[in-house]
């Protein structure tokens, strides 16, 4: 079994769509993420409390806030949830602005050293661990 990284914050299902859920082992789902996005939401949520993801899995209608199969018609064709190396949370204690304002700020903090890409301007917090030069240009930052 090759090593991978598990949350302790965060479940599987919070992280995929029910249909990819239901359909693999979750042994192998770990594998679809980039450890670093998995990383960075168990110490977001560590620090700013309870954050959300999916919901289908207690009647909500988020579904594609973690990984996004290729059939998904959420998001570009090249979305970095494809990839495993994205997630959209929402807080629920402080806002997400509050979160992004934090990360700007604190670029090069623990919390955040693996994020590289944030989208501005939306009620929730998107991140992302892109292939971008954040030591050289910072944080990558976009709108929807």
């Amino acid at each position: 079994m090759i090593p991978q990284y598990k949350p302790d914050y965060f479940t599987i299902e919070e992280l995929v769509p029910e249909s990819v859920s239901k359909s693999v082992k979750e042994r192998y789902l770990w594998n679809i993420f980039d450890h670093r996005i998995l990383i960075t939401a168990d110490r977001l949520r560590k620090r700013y409390g309870k954050l959300l993801a999916n919901t289908w899995p207690w009647g909500g209608r988020n579904r594609y806030r973690g990984y996004r199969p290729q059939e998904c018609k959420i998001g570009s064709k090249y979305s970095q949830h494809r990839y495993g190396r994205a997630i959209d949370l929402e807080p629920m204690i402080v806002t997400a602005e509050e979160i992004r304002q934090d990360i700007l700020s604190g670029q090069n903090e623990e919390t955040f050293e693996y994020i590289t890409a944030i989208e501005l301007g939306t009620s929730w917090l998107h991140i992302d661990c892109r292939s971008h030069l954040k030591a050289v240009h910072g944080v990558l930052t976009f709108q929807p």
